[in-house]
């Protein structure tokens, strides 16, 4: 998800469904807060680029892509 590799994110989102309806939401609310927390990024990220300020002050060639993560949601990793 991070890296932005998925082929079919609907088709992900449809296998999630397909679990929750099997196994119950709790052992699918970390994959669903996973996939809004990249929604959500998204929508930031979209009215970051196209907010007036960044456009005139960031440099022509440069790119910028930050994801917003909750905290319990996304597997931790020792520093």
């Amino acid at each position: 998800l991070l890296l932005g590799k998925s082929s079919s994110i609907d088709a992900e989102k449809s296998t999630i469904a397909k679990f929750k309806t099997e196994c119950g939401s709790q052992f699918t609310n970390k994959l669903e807060g996973m996939f809004k927390d990249i929604d959500i990024s998204r929508d930031i990220m979209t009215g970051f680029k196209n907010s007036a300020q960044v456009q005139s002050k960031l440099k022509h060639g440069i790119e910028l892509y930050v994801n917003v993560l909750t905290t319990g949601y996304w597997p931790t990793y020792p520093p």
